[in-house]
């Protein structure tokens, strides 16, 4: 009888144990997903420019090498790095990586293997230009002249310019002895193949806040994926599953006309929608989409909805494994962006 009772009480130790590793992980995954979104905030980002296909051809494997950093956002940013560094050619270090592991220019032979390294050390100035509070320019030109640049940015002023720099690569030069570093227009040359700036997104637009599509319903569902490259494609929204595979109501995140409402083989139902007054900083007209309902949606093409109005039910329908909503923003049409940064997705 002691022998079981020591059992009995030996086995609710391990219990209580598991319950709180589980809690203490559960913790640790939801700090570092607040410091992850937090991060992805902070420099902002580009909209699309002309890239060569030279340069294109190579766009899924860093798609999937950014995802690896969660740094999706930035995948315009890489392009036009990679177009500056190959000159548009089908150079094979592509992303003129090699100096970053300290070799000589051109070492690396393989095309991916550049990608891998050169996204890889595009994170690491990424980071430390968040963690000093300068610019996502500042963090581009590190790219060139090295990390020191971000320091010496975050010493003057916080925000880069072409007359830093020039100042930066004379003070360079000077403590080395070399005639030429770096290059104190490499952001100006970068930009010739970058679009817009997108700035600081945030979760506001001109006009105001986009709202939740499970607004009032924010304890009856759970995030299941984030945008980013997700099965060998691009995933380009966040997936919402109700709690219990329920039919939960899906209302528009704002204002807007309906530009399309009806059933495609890969988002079945599904409705698309244009919102004339919510405006990012770049200037464009942001879009909303919601597929994989579970019925055709209760609004029509041409109609004017209001913020939080019912446009269909939670389903599974189209190419998917299971009920949820594939939400989605775009900043100016079929540009897909991060729905975290016009959205609040916490409980509430």
């Amino acid at each position: 009888m002691k022998k079981l009772t020591f059992l009995s009480r030996f086995g609710k130790w391990i219990g209580i144990g598991i319950v709180v590793l589980f809690l203490f992980f559960l913790i640790i995954v939801t700090l570092l997903f607040q410091r992850e979104e937090q991060r992805q905030d902070n420099l902002g980002s580009y909209g699309a420019g002309e890239v060569p296909e030279s340069v294109l051809q190579w766009q899924p494997y860093i798609e999937q090498e950014l995802a690896k950093y969660g740094r999706a956002d930035n995948l315009h940013v890489l392009l036009a790095i990679t177009t500056q560094e190959s000159g548009g050619t089908a150079s094979l270090d592509i992303m003129q990586a090699s100096e970053s592991l300290g070799l000589p220019p051109n070492t690396i032979q393989d095309p991916l293997f550049s990608i891998e390294v050169g996204v890889r050390y595009f994170d690491e100035v990424m980071t430390q230009a968040e963690n000093a509070g300068v610019d996502v320019d500042t963090a581009i030109q590190a790219y060139n002249m090295g990390n020191g640049y971000i320091n010496f940015v975050a010493q003057n002023g916080g925000k880069h310019s072409g007359e830093l720099a020039q100042e930066f690569s004379n003070q360079m030069k000077a403590q080395l002895g070399w005639s030429v570093y770096g290059d104190p227009n490499y952001v100006a040359h970068v930009k010739r193949y970058l679009g817009e700036s997108l700035g600081n997104l945030g979760k506001d637009t001109a006009f105001g806040q986009l709202q939740n599509p499970y607004f009032g319903q924010e304890d009856k569902y759970v995030v299941t994926s984030e945008i980013g490259w997700r099965w060998g494609r691009m995933h380009k929204g966040i997936d919402l599953a109700p709690l219990g595979a329920t039919n939960l109501p899906v209302a528009s995140a704002g204002e807007g006309t309906v530009v399309y409402a009806g059933f495609s083989p890969t988002g079945g139902f599904m409705v698309r929608i244009r919102h004339d007054e919510y405006v990012s900083d770049s200037g464009n007209t942001l879009h909303t989409q919601y597929l994989h309902l579970s019925q055709p949606p209760s609004v029509n093409i041409g109609e004017l909805v209001d913020k939080g109005q019912i446009i269909g039910l939670t389903g599974t329908t189209g190419r998917s494994t299971g009920v949820h909503l594939h939400f989605e923003v775009h900043n100016g049409e079929g540009n897909q962006v991060n729905p975290r940064h016009f959205v609040d997705f916490s409980p509430h």
